[in-house]
């Protein structure tokens, strides 16, 4: 069989993606509380976790299109899936914003350790980039 052969299955893989970010998510900021993520090791999943959002309501934005082409669904419906989508990019996007104030945090904490004024001062703007403080 090639490919997906209703828009049912697109929208259960596009659920599933969904669901596999939001555990991958969930692990990230568990794996950096426990210590055992590294700042780049963060970003670099946050950003595949971005990825995989976005192919999730990529997928679900083609499935709802073909869907309401076909006149199968209200446009009630297809605000509420679109709707949706919005809400788990922007939960995305949240968790991308906290995981990197605290990583930024982390490495403020790192800089103390090293007692040296110039790293430490760094660590403290980009924690202050993070909250909207705009420090010169």
């Amino acid at each position: 069989m090639n490919g997906l052969s209703s828009k049912n299955e697109v929208i259960e893989i596009a659920d599933r993606l969904s669901e596999i970010a939001d555990r991958a998510m969930d692990a990230t900021i568990a794996g950096i509380k426990a210590g055992k993520i590294s700042e780049n090791q963060a970003q670099e999943a946050i950003s595949h976790i971005q990825q995989l959002t976005l192919l999730s309501s990529g997928l679900l934005i083609q499935a709802v299109k073909s869907i309401v082409d076909g006149l199968q669904i209200s446009q009630a419906k297809l605000t509420e899936l679109i709707d949706e989508a919005k809400d788990r990019i922007a939960v995305i996007e949240t968790a991308a914003k906290f995981i990197d104030l605290l990583v930024d945090v982390l490495a403020f904490a790192a800089a103390a350790m090293t007692g040296k004024p110039d790293t430490i001062i760094a660590a403290a703007l980009e924690i202050g980039k993070d909250v909207g403080l705009e420090i010169e």
